[in-house]
């Protein structure tokens, strides 16, 4: 009893300390006004912080409670793309944030063919989730 109690306490706090983390990350980072500037959509800052929150709400519910909700499959196959486009975003966000490719270039002398290189990224994360998602037995290796 007395150890069920303490291990919900410390799920709940570890959580609540790691989304707050992410939360200020973010926010700190400046990264959803920046995703909102480049999506020349800033007018609606306070509506995509709130979309940000009930997201982060959401998330925590599914990932604590696994509810049951019976979707057709092209319902989630858009929702995959639609979590995998915003994901691509806050990546790239936090890249051009921290200035990551520009800094990388230098100093590894990159001065053609930058384009090129942020494209072999993209695809090798591409192929690493097409690869881990789709090669059957993949997780038990």
């Amino acid at each position: 009893m007395w150890s069920r109690l303490l291990c919900i306490t410390w799920g709940l706090s570890s959580g609540m300390v790691i989304s707050t983390g992410m939360a200020s990350f973010i926010t700190a980072m400046g990264i959803i006004p920046r995703l909102l500037t480049k999506s020349n959509i800033e007018t609606h800052c306070v509506a995509a912080t709130n979309a940000a929150i009930l997201g982060t709400i959401f998330g925590n519910i599914i990932v604590l409670f696994h509810p049951y909700i019976p979707l057709p499959s092209f319902v989630i196959g858009i929702f995959g793309l639609c979590i995998g486009i915003f994901t691509g975003c806050l990546a790239a966000a936090v890249t051009e944030i921290v200035n990551v490719f520009p800094v990388m270039g230098r100093r590894l002398h990159i001065y053609l063919g930058m384009r090129l290189f942020i494209f072999s990224f993209a695809m090798g994360k591409l192929v690493g989730a097409l690869y881990y998602w789709l090669y059957p037995g993949f997780i038990n290796i």
